[in-house]
């Protein structure tokens, strides 16, 4: 087991939270296109890595919870990676209602009904 952590160090890793709360912040206006989803996830994982860390105690717990938890992250971020596949492969057809013909569907979207 791990030495009980003291107080300066609650201080630092609160202020690490406070600078990546800050840059999800600003980096929300940035134009990231595509990758601001990916950013924003990964800041979002390093800050859930801190507080799990320090302020649920997971350093001083034997090495057996600090896998389970390495665990989920890693299931949690194949199961992210495959929705974001799906979305990302996913053919986009013209959007119908199953089962009506293409010419009752109603205009298209060009506006000139055909």
């Amino acid at each position: 087991m791990a030495e009980h952590i003291r107080g300066r160090t609650y201080l630092w890793v609160w202020l690490g939270l406070l600078v990546l709360a800050l840059a999800t912040f600003g980096l929300s206006f940035a134009p990231l296109g595509a990758a601001s989803a990916w950013v924003a996830l990964s800041i979002a994982t390093a800050k859930a890595i801190l507080i799990a860390a320090f302020f649920m105690h997971l350093v001083e717990q034997p090495s057996v919870s600090r896998w389970a938890f390495a665990l989920g992250l890693v299931l949690a971020g194949i199961l992210l990676t495959m929705v974001f596949l799906d979305v990302v492969t996913r053919d986009r057809p013209a959007l119908r209602q199953p089962g009506v013909p293409a010419a009752a569907a109603g205009p298209s979207p060009d506006g000139t009904g055909n």
